[in-house]
């Protein structure tokens, strides 16, 4: 009896239930002795030839994919039903610092350079001649000392606007009335500040998203601004004539439009929530600064 008659059957770990490439049985030879691996096994003493060894696998390790677009790994033969793809990567998402820059294979596209700041003569022209484009650049700018200024030279203007202060003015003292034009434009600017700050603090509220400074500049500009013609006509008009209270009007449906606008650009809000947020600087501005002069 030779050695492979003495194991007819091949080992039990020929098997691997996991998928895994099995290892070739063990061969003897006719005294019991294990050859080595991989050699080819030397002719019986009886003369009978040898078995040719089994044919490779005609497919290669590799990811296979599954019906349901599933990729997993099979090593060994190419089962049923089953097709050999590549996995196909989509390209990462860039960042947002890198998304101009293009993927490889394709052109590059420098990023755009950023905005040249604003100065406070371009603010001022710009919000005259075109404001949304203006405060879409002047969005995250604060232009303090331009906002003061004009409140202060504007305050005085509303003042001397008045019919009753204006007249109190003209027929008193220089030692009462240079105090009073003083007073005035320091708590005008000062007042605006304050509405400002209570516009921001709503807006936050609101889902806003801005800095105070840019805000509150750029409001009192542009309240100034849109009451700036209804000062001018109330130098030299009644505070009863139609044409100024007309006039008064427009200036407040003006104010809350660009007051509105700087919300939006400023803070990123939609109309509404922006008009909500500034609503009670409205209602201030309506009481303290339109209505002794268009009432």
């Amino acid at each position: 009896m030779t050695g492979n008659d003495r194991y007819p059957y091949e080992p039990y770990d020929a098997y691997d239930p996991y998928g895994q490439q099995p290892e070739p049985p063990v061969q003897y030879d006719q005294y019991g002795r294990p050859l080595p691996q991989n050699r080819p096994r030397p002719p019986q003493s009886n003369g009978s030839p040898q078995p040719p060894p089994a044919p490779a696998s005609a497919y290669s390790a590799g990811p296979l994919a599954l019906p349901d677009e599933t990729s997993i790994y099979v090593y060994g033969e190419m089962p049923a039903g089953y097709t050999q793809v590549t996995p196909a990567v989509p390209p990462p998402t860039p960042r947002r610092s890198e998304r101009n820059q293009g993927y490889p294979g394709q052109p590059y596209a420098p990023p755009a350079a950023p905005a040249r700041p604003l100065i406070w003569q371009e603010v001022l022209s710009g919000l005259a001649t075109r404001p949304l484009s203006t405060l879409d650049r002047a969005r995250d700018q604060a232009f303090w000392w331009p906002a003061l200024i004009v409140s202060a030279i504007c305050g005085v203007l509303a003042m001397i606007a008045n019919d009753t202060a204006r007249d109190q003015i003209l027929t008193s003292t220089l030692s009462t009335s240079v105090p009073a034009v003083l007073i005035s434009a320091v708590l005008v600017p000062a007042f605006l500040l304050v509405l400002g700050w209570v516009s921001t603090i709503l807006a936050r509220s609101l889902g806003g998203n801005g800095d105070a400074g840019p805000f509150i500049t750029l409001a009192a500009l542009t309240t100034w601004l849109a009451d700036a013609p209804r000062l001018v006509v109330s130098l030299f008009a009644n505070d009863e004539n139609t044409a100024l209270f007309a006039l008064g009007l427009a200036s407040l449906a003006l104010t809350a439009w660009l007051l509105t606008a700087v919300a939006m650009r400023v803070h990123e809000l939609p109309w509404p929530r922006a008009l909500g947020a500034v609503s009670v600087q409205l209602i201030a501005l309506l009481v303290a600064l339109k209505l002794p002069v268009t009432g």
